[in-house]
């Protein structure tokens, strides 16, 4: 029979006794069809009012139809990232963080939703680099953070209560210069000072404090009238922190010749200098949290401190130790962790297993063994975690979490 020409089919799924076909086309056979189309055994029929460009996932419920999209070119972006078919027409849900181009590079909780700071499109037009989850729907925070060229990155975000920071590799917000750091006042975004010497891997906020981590440069805080040097870490690229009262814990890598990240390294300021925590992994450091006298660590790394250690461990004060089997799968690291009110411990990153329990790109530490969430997330996996309102939210480069379309981002509640 006549089939797709010139097209990709990315999605089919069955309904009311018809194949769904999603993807990119233009016609099936002779019959126009935008990106969707069903087959009863000879004949194709299209539908009309689909507000996407390009379906790659679908979903079916009774007379239901859910269908997740993303723009072609990336330029454009997409007038949705999903939508919903009643029956008789379609209607845009609340949006997920969507675009071929982008996705969330940071999640923060802040008192009044979950804040995600990337490279992504809300609408068919905009690209914002800050934008919040209300626990219904994505806002913007305020006017985009960009640069003279067409494509800059919010590479971190950090809240506290209502203080609210990013960092990045922008310079303008609308036409005021801004250097690669903004705090947001509720209203607009202000400049800290004359900003920073280069693109900011990480912030945190300690107190009225802003701590921001810059490649060459180390960790520099803001006080509220100026920027100063914590120290040059010696000859590291930082890509995560914490902050624990005075004390300040960061975690990244060498770089290498070639200005890659090799070998991995933590360390720990502890108000006079910094303290290096063990002889470092044989991969980077991306992601530290610390739960009471415990900080854990995660990453590419497969041996930390000359132990064995699968992509995550822990550090109690004195020495290093293992985290059950810790995370494994075919280039596999631990991007992102986070946790729960009650301690629990959550990893996000790309991996496929832990021992011999299969688990897809996110999981749980508790008592004392990892575990599932769910069938985990498909694609490249999850770059970032944050805890709010009894779910954890869960961003990254995939688009369907739990067995369910979710574009790029989702929520996971216990059972």
């Amino acid at each position: 029979e006549p089939g797709l020409p010139f097209a990709s089919v990315d999605a089919l799924r069955p309904w009311q006794g018809r194949l769904l076909v999603g993807g990119l086309f233009g016609l099936c056979g002779d019959v126009p069809a935008d990106g969707l189309a069903t087959w009863d055994g000879s004949r194709w029929e299209s539908f009309s009012g689909l507000p996407l460009e390009k379906v790659v996932g679908l979903a079916v419920g009774g007379s239901n139809i859910f269908a997740v999209g993303r723009a072609d070119n990336p330029i454009t972006a997409t007038l949705a990232d999903l939508a919903w078919f009643d029956g008789v027409k379609w209607a845009v849900m609340g949006q997920g963080l969507g675009s071929d181009r982008g996705l969330a590079a940071s999640l923060a909780a802040a008192a009044d939703g979950v804040i995600a700071g990337g490279n992504f499109s809300l609408t068919s037009s905009t690209f914002p680099k800050v934008a919040r989850w209300d626990g219904e729907n994505w806002q913007h925070v305020g006017d985009d953070l960009a640069t003279v060229s067409s494509y800059v990155q919010v590479t971190t975000v950090a809240a506290r209560g209502d203080h609210l920071v990013a960092g990045g590799s922008f310079t303008l917000v609308a036409t005021q210069q801004f250097n690669r750091i903004a705090s947001w006042n509720g209203f607009a975004w202000e400049p800290l000072g004359t900003g920073l010497p280069g693109a900011a891997s990480v912030v945190q906020i300690r107190g009225r404090e802003v701590l921001a981590a810059v490649d060459k440069a180390g960790v520099l805080v803001w006080n509220g009238r100026q920027w100063a040097s914590l120290g040059l870490c010696p000859n590291v690229y930082v890509r995560a922190m914490v902050v624990d009262g005075t004390d300040v814990y960061v975690g990244g890598a060498h770089p290498t010749p070639a200005g890659g990240l090799g070998a991995g390294v933590v360390l720990k300021w502890d108000g006079v200098g910094w303290t290096s925590l063990g002889d470092g992994g044989d991969g980077p450091v991306l992601a530290l949290g610390k739960i009471g006298t415990k900080l854990y660590v995660g990453g590419g790394f497969r041996q930390l401190n000359g132990l064995p250690m699968a992509r995550i461990a822990y550090f109690d004060g004195q020495s290093w130790a293992a985290v059950g089997e810790g995370v494994e799968g075919t280039a596999s690291s631990v991007k992102t962790l986070t946790m729960s009110p009650l301690g629990e411990l959550f990893a996000g990153g790309s991996f496929t297993h832990s021992g011999g329990l299969p688990l897809t790109n996110v999981a749980v530490w508790t008592q004392g063994t990892w575990q599932p969430l769910g069938s985990g997330t498909s694609y490249a996996g999850v770059t970032t975690l944050a805890w709010w309102r009894g779910g954890l939210h869960v961003a990254g480069d995939f688009f369907r979490a739990g067995g369910k379309t979710a574009c790029r981002f989702s929520i996971w509640h216990d059972p």
